[in-house]
């Protein structure tokens, strides 16, 4: 159970908002779309300090459920993978406001199997070349690691992160759903 809190509170850290405060003296959550994550960073404070910032929020997710699948087991990793993405969507900093989940999905999908983030965050790069849009692509990829753990791990812990990291990227993109539909959803590359 130590293992799940000291997840969440460490995946709850909002590395985007400090890195861009730091570094260039913006606040994202007032710039663009307003999120943490490394997309708005990328649009906000530019392509360095979002690539550190997806280097970190990756790694925030990925050492502990390097740690509990090595540590306790592999069924484990799974929960705490959960709370991986969890901590940094509901971030105890942030008044339980945070980030989308999708580098903290590819960084809990490293922490269990390096060969799932290799072949999910290719499905996710094919996508944005084909469709231009972050969002959509970072829902169609949390589908498929959904039903990657339905018909190939097959395994009680294994779905249910599957099921739990869909629903909550879903819900945590449901703006950009509303945009999408209208047409008004901006492709990667350009303002917010």
């Amino acid at each position: 159970m130590g293992v799940v809190v000291i997840t969440y509170f460490l995946s709850g850290i909002p590395f985007g908002l400090i890195f861009s405060k730091w570094f260039k003296g913006i606040d994202v959550r007032k710039v663009g779309s307003g999120n943490i994550g490394a997309t708005n960073v990328f649009r906000a404070a530019g392509w360095k300090i979002a690539l550190l910032t997806a280097v970190f929020d990756i790694s925030k997710s990925a050492l502990p459920v390097i740690y509990a699948k090595t540590k306790i087991s592999p069924e484990f990793a799974y929960i705490v993978a959960i709370f991986a993405v969890m901590g940094h969507i509901f971030s105890p900093y942030l008044f339980f406001k945070g980030g989308k989940g999708v580098a903290c999905l590819f960084g809990a999908l490293l922490g269990l199997n390096p060969l799932y983030f290799i072949i999910f965050l290719a499905i996710f790069v094919l996508l944005i070349l084909i469709t231009r849009y972050v969002s959509l692509s970072s829902i169609i990829t949390s589908f498929f690691v959904l039903l990657y753990m339905l018909l190939f791990v097959r395994q009680q812990q294994a779905i249910l992160f599957g099921v739990v990291v869909f629903l909550l990227i879903v819900l945590r993109h449901k703006g950009n759903i509303e945009r999408l539909r209208k047409g008004k959803e901006p492709k990667i590359g350009k303002k917010v």
